[in-house]
């Protein structure tokens, strides 16, 4: 009895110690000398004990955790710049839309040549890790033998901004269209989500002069393809035609309208999300357009914006709203408010005559040739100078693009407000309701203003 008692000692024993073996391993710190001592007379092999003593000398254990860890988030994707606006403008853009484009004026709001034109926009990823789309347009129907083509890259950056249902806004330079002659200077491109498979987009095209000269209105819906023709996109694939909406009139616009919007801050001036309830009023008093905008943040602070804009009656398609904007009703349901000239420049110039009197001359001295010859030289120069890609002499403005839904029940808009230098400063999307509807998704919208 005495020597099993023993034996089951001296087992117990060499467990405890083998034990503290692997703790020691574990945390690489070298075992006492003692225990060493002790666990070699136990029976442990010599080789296992040099095996344990080289892994636990050739790191400490802080180098050995920092081992670890890319291990555990190898498979996790790294997060980029604007990812989140990247991954809202690919889950609901990419892909094929079919619709039309219709060219309107700029100051009627009438159909322009080349009035209408059926369009299939190809909209598809690039290189892996990067955040830009390639955009193919395709002009003609399915009749066309052989239609027109163009493409673009869409790239996400601090001037672009996707709301969490794919409407998104962003601006370009030097830009130009298939179906309209010549290049623009500035373009502003808006696309509103009306749902899974409709969207509405609007240029708003800048010449060389800075002055507002075209507006393109596209209406758009999502089409299935497959294999080459998604790639090629030259067979145009039968689909759904858009909806058809009627045209807007600025009595429909009239009322009070209330919901939510969610708004990004331009990263160079701090950055950052907010949503907030919202409410926008249009109404029509003698003379004038008044337009109020409010905002309701969630710590109850409210913001208030009011325009005027001389009017005859509610039956016009176009006002002259205060600092230079204009409200033009569009067809499809759909509406701008967009500056009518970007850069400021004097009504007149001077010139010294011989005797030094100086004398009023009615045209400028630049041409629109010299016009695009400064505009080029800026965007192509080698030289740096503190305008580069920046409009000279402008003032803030707004720039906003909306669009009537479900009768006039309903109303989506985005709106992009500009720093004087002409860089995006901010972008809000909304979505209201007229008063008496249920209010917006997030909660925010107002019950009542006073």
């Amino acid at each position: 009895r005495g020597s099993g008692l023993r034996t089951m000692l001296l087992v117990l024993r060499a467990a405890v110690v083998l034990s503290l073996g692997v703790m020691a391993e574990c945390f690489s710190t070298p075992l006492p000398s003692g225990l060493q001592l002790r666990l070699h007379n136990q029976g442990v092999k010599a080789g296992t004990m040099r095996q344990t003593q080289l892994r636990v000398g050739q790191a400490s254990g802080l180098r050995m955790q920092w081992r670890e860890e890319p291990e555990r988030w190898r498979d996790e994707p790294e997060r980029m710049p604007f990812q989140k606006q990247w991954e809202n403008f690919q889950s609901y853009n990419m892909g094929r839309w079919k619709g039309r484009a219709l060219h309107l004026s700029p100051e009627t709001g009438e159909y322009v040549e080349p009035y209408l034109t059926e369009t299939t926009v190809d909209v598809m990823p690039m290189d892996e890790g990067v955040q830009s789309a390639k955009q193919r347009l395709s002009l003609g129907g399915k009749n066309s033998t052989v239609p027109q083509m163009s493409e673009s890259v869409i790239t996400v950056n601090d001037e672009f901004q996707c709301s969490d249902d794919g409407s998104y806004s962003f601006d370009r330079s030097l830009f130009s269209v298939p179906d309209s002659a010549g290049t623009y200077r500035f373009c502003i491109e808006f696309s509103l989500a009306l749902s899974r498979e409709e969207r509405v987009r609007c240029l708003a095209l800048y010449d060389f002069e800075s002055k507002l000269s075209r507006i393109i209105l596209y209406e758009e819906r999502r089409i299935l393809s497959t294999g080459s023709q998604r790639l090629i996109g030259i067979k145009l694939d039968d689909g759904p035609e858009p909806v058809a909406r009627t045209p807007l009139t600025l009595l429909s616009c009239l009322g009070e309208f209330r919901g939510d919007a969610v708004g990004r801050r331009a990263s160079r001036l701090g950055g950052g999300d907010l949503r907030f309830g919202s409410r926008s009023d249009m109404q029509w008093s003698q003379d004038k357009l008044r337009r109020e905008m409010q905002v309701l943040d969630q710590r109850n602070r409210i913001a208030r914006k009011t325009a005027w804009g001389p009017i005859d009656s509610p039956a016009e398609s176009s006002v002259e709203m205060e600092n230079g904007h204009r409200l033009l009703m569009l067809p499809s349901s759909c509406y701008v408010c967009l500056p009518i000239q970007l850069e400021t420049s004097p009504t007149a110039n001077l010139a010294a005559d011989s005797d030094g009197s100086e004398t009023t001359l009615s045209e400028p001295q630049a041409d629109g040739a010299a016009a695009v010859r400064r505009a080029l030289e800026s965007a192509f120069g080698t030289t740096e100078t503190e305008s580069d890609g920046a409009l000279m002499g402008v003032e803030s403005f707004s720039a906003e693009f909306g669009c009537f839904v479900n009768d006039g029940k309903e109303v989506v808009r985005t709106i992009r407000i500009y720093t004087n230098d002409g860089k995006m400063a901010s972008t809000t999307t909304m979505a209201e309701k007229r008063v008496g509807q249920p209010k917006g998704r997030n909660g925010l919208a107002y019950d009542e203003l006073e």
